[in-house]
This record gives structure tokens, C-alpha cells and sequence, in this order.
């Protein structure tokens, strides 16, 4: 499913029609299926989970966070299955600190954290 910004200005209409909002705006109408908006509810409420819960986010839709050792993990796989939507897809990669330090970046350039602290440390 992919995803698309609507703005919303206050003299837009907004109306329920069947099982589709419909918005009308200067642009034009909108229709979203109410499935689509209930999933994207569910997608919003894991995403803050995630931030609230420590998680740093290292690329569109890719968080990570360090934990002290396996068992720390193990509870944080239980509490994002707690959060993960009953459709789409959510994966859950475990590196040791030693596999991570040997991410390679091809392109782009050192986020903020790395330029503070190094290339191979995250706080």
C-alpha cells in the first residue's frame, strides 16, 4: 500500500459515502477507502510506539534500536508484536554490535549522531 500526503485546509468537505471518505478540496475530490484509513491508523500507532519506545529512525520505515543483551530483545520482539499491524509485513533483524560496526555505507552521508560520536558508535 503505498502512501500520499493530503492536505486538508478547514474549507474542505469532508463526507462519509458507503464505505469511502470523500474529500473535496480547491484541487479537486479525494476517496479513501475506509479500510485503507483503519490500516493507516494501525501503521501511525506502531510508528509512535516505536519513537516513543526509544527506536531511532534510520531510513524510511527502517527503525533500530540497541539493547544490552538477547534477553532486552527478546522483550522488545514481544512488545512490537504487540503493536504490528495484522496486515502487511514487519520484520525484525538481530545483530551483534560487532555485525553492525561492519555496515558499510555506499552513499550518502553521516547522519547527525554519527558525525557526533563516530561512524561506528550509536548512543
Amino acid at each position: 500500500m503505498g502512501f500520499r500526503m493530503l492536505e486538508i485546509s478547514q474549507e474542505a468537505e469532508i463526507h462519509i459515502k458507503e464505505e469511502q471518505l470523500e474529500v473535496t478540496t480547491a484541487e479537486g475530490v479525494v476517496l479513501i477507502l475506509i479500510e485503507d484509513l483503519s490500516q493507516i491508523m494501525v501503521h501511525t500507532k506502531l510508528r509512535t510506539f516505536l519513537r516513543k519506545d526509544g527506536y531511532l529512525r534510520i531510513a524510511p520505515e527502517v527503525y533500530m534500536r540497541i539493547v544490552q543483551n538477547r534477553k532486552a530483545s527478546e522483550k522488545h520482539y514481544r512488545r512490537i508484536e504487540e503493536y504490528a499491524p495484522k496486515t502487511g509485513v514487519v520484520r525484525l533483524l538481530r545483530l551483534t554490535e560487532k555485525q553492525y560496526n561492519n555496515i558499510y555505507m555506499v552513499a550518502g552521508e553521516e547522519d547527525y549522531q554519527e558525525k557526533t560520536v563516530g561512524t561506528n558508535c550509536h548512543i
